[in-house]
């Protein structure tokens, strides 16, 4: 099973993190952990989640839900070996 590392950033104040769980719903991800962080010197806030269960297309599409139209965020994809 593949296993992907999503991390979505934003400024502090601006990372909402309502429509990255109703993403979730949408696309079907199953999150198998998550976490959130600050970061005070780079003023960022990042919500990190582990996801299994996606094909990488639909993981793209998902990714570009998330910052469709909003420039302050980030997110990036790394695959996790099982």
């Amino acid at each position: 099973m593949k296993k992907y590392c999503l991390v979505v950033c934003a400024g502090i104040g601006n990372l909402q993190t309502v429509p990255i769980w109703r993403g979730v719903v949408k696309f079907g991800v199953t999150v198998s952990a998550w976490r959130a962080h600050v970061d005070r010197e780079r003023i960022e806030e990042s919500l990190t989640l582990e996801l299994t269960g996606i094909t990488p297309a639909r993981l793209e599409e998902f990714v570009s839900y998330l910052t469709d139209g909003d420039a302050l965020i980030r997110a990036s994809i790394t695959s996790v070996s099982v």
